[in-house]
């Protein structure tokens, strides 16, 4: 406040004298004065911090933002700038520097103690010798009102009949609403088996088992019978596929590693849940803000 007064005082001096504005503003004229006297020192002090700002700004830029002020700090000490912890903290919050701040894990399954365990109809053995001989896949849930409870697949063999599948899934859609959840069916993803048409109109690609179940569309029956969001990741993913072709498709899956064409590489995953993300989006099933958009 006594600075504002200062530079009013010399901004008026000329035109109503020093002893008139100091007694009207009830402060000293020898405090103007030694105010006045060290004019220099203040500006050679705002250039060196408008330098260790400068400094401040390269540091966290280089470290794309997510270095604070104790990180901040160190670095500069690193550098051999004598500069104190609690003038860096000044500096970056006058400029509006922050550093990144991670966010707190969020648990979202708490598993029953109490619940038997499911059975295990594989006895842990997940090899297979032929297409459609053992499938597998996951529910996830928290259990608490409201949530979405995720299905892309159930266990199965190639030898579940229709009405077996279809009765897991609606046992397991009112499962989840009998605990206050929100079931969401996913159908699952294509494999990478093209015709010689650069189609995948083929029941290798499109899930469908020995018994010529077709398991994307029995998802979809119940989803429409019981009235449940469904995302069908199917019809997605052999859009995509198709439209990539035989080779630029091969990036998706783990097909130049292990000449795999069923299981996704880390990059295939990532985009498959991109069209997943958007999806949820447009059907309004989560706020727009709780999932990243990229």
């Amino acid at each position: 406040m006594k600075t504002r007064r200062w530079y009013f005082i010399s901004a008026n001096r000329a035109d109503f004298g020093v002893q008139r504005i100091c007694r009207v503003l009830q402060v000293s004229r020898p405090g103007y004065y030694q105010w006045l006297a060290g004019a220099k020192a203040r500006t050679v002090r705002q250039a060196a911090e408008d330098a260790l700002v400068a400094e401040i700004r390269e540091v966290h830029t280089a470290h794309k933002g997510t270095y604070g002020v104790r990180r901040v700090h160190a670095e500069l000490r690193g550098f051999g700038h004598a500069v104190n912890r609690k003038r860096v903290e000044r500096l970056m919050r006058l400029n509006r520097i922050e550093g990144r701040h991670l966010r707190r894990r969020k648990r979202t399954t708490v598993p029953d103690r109490l619940a038997p365990p499911a059975p295990d109809l594989v006895q842990r053995d997940f090899s297979a010798g032929k297409v459609d001989e053992k499938w597998c896949g996951e529910s996830r849930s928290d259990g608490s009102p409201g949530c979405l409870c995720w299905s892309s697949t159930l266990t199965t063999t190639s030898t579940t009949d229709e009405a077996t599948y279809r009765a897991n899934l609606e046992t397991l859609v009112a499962g989840v609403r009998e605990k206050g959840g929100r079931p969401v069916l996913v159908t699952p993803i294509v494999r990478r088996w093209f015709n010689a048409d650069g189609t995948l109109n083929n029941d290798i690609a499109l899930l469908v088992n020995g018994l010529g179940v077709n398991h994307p569309e029995v998802i979809r029956s119940v989803a429409a019978a019981e009235d449940v969001p469904l995302i069908d990741l199917t019809a997605k993913t052999k859009a995509l596929v198709e439209s990539l072709g035989v080779e630029g498709s091969k990036a998706l899956y783990l097909y130049d590693e292990k000449k795999d064409n069923t299981h996704t590489s880390a990059y295939g995953a990532t985009v498959y849940a991109g069209l997943v993300r958007d999806e949820l989006l447009a059907q309004h099933l989560v706020p727009r803000g709780t999932v990243r958009a990229g």
